[in-house]
């Protein structure tokens, strides 16, 4: 039969309900056989902060939509006249944004009695589709030689590769060309739009005429 001298060591834990242990009565297998912090689950974490050296950057990124960004070169060209790139014709792309520049001469004349509108194309990447061709996606600004090298507008339309160009002194109001609209008021219109003789003290057969571009769309 067992004694109460022999018992009083091997007392349940269940009958200690009041009190603490002091930290040197519980050994540290105790613990921690019940904690594997090396292999914590993250639902255990409902506070506080971890700080950016235990997150890798693959625990980020897997959650951020990969955002394009590219850069090169483009050749652009125009409907009438030749032009040599002297100095580049970059662009740069963040997402749905680009950026293009140019710096280029002219290295023939345009068609001086055309009333054709100018067009110039090459834009390295198709412009946004809103649905509808009429929308303005992009803008920018070009200068050359001569009265009609002020800065201007160069824009930049729905689904396109081709940038046009806004004659000097515009009433804005006017440059809309939905469909329905007089042929009077659309931008399609050369009473808006630059033609190629606009642009002829811009060019020359010399190489001593310069312009520079740069335009900003959607994409």
């Amino acid at each position: 039969m067992s004694t109460y001298e022999a018992n009083r060591y091997a007392f349940p834990a269940t009958a200690i309900t009041a009190g603490t242990f002091d930290n040197a009565r519980l050994s540290s297998g105790s613990v921690t056989q019940h904690v594997d912090l090396s292999n914590l689950n993250a639902s255990n974490l409902t506070s506080g902060s971890i700080p950016n050296a235990r997150v890798p950057s693959g625990a980020v990124t897997q959650h951020v939509s990969a955002v394009t960004n590219t850069t090169g070169t483009w050749t652009p060209s125009f409907n009438s006249g030749s032009i040599s790139i002297t100095h580049g014709a970059r662009y740069q792309r963040v997402g749905d944004m680009v950026k293009v520049f140019m710096y280029i001469r002219s290295t023939s004349l345009v068609n001086y009695n055309s009333n054709s509108v100018m067009v110039m194309s090459g834009l390295p990447i198709t412009a946004r589709n809103t649905g509808n061709t009429y929308d303005l996606v992009g803008l920018g600004t070009f200068q050359g030689r001569g009265s009609y090298g002020a800065m201007i507008h160069g824009i930049v339309r729905s689904n396109s590769t081709s940038v046009y160009f806004i004659k000097s002194g515009q009433n804005i109001q006017r440059i809309s060309d939905f469909a329905g609209l007089s042929t009077q008021m659309r931008l399609t219109d050369v009473d808006h739009y630059a033609t190629q003789r606009n642009f002829h003290s811009a060019f020359d057969n010399n190489n001593n005429s310069h312009m520079i571009l740069e335009v900003t769309y959607l994409v």
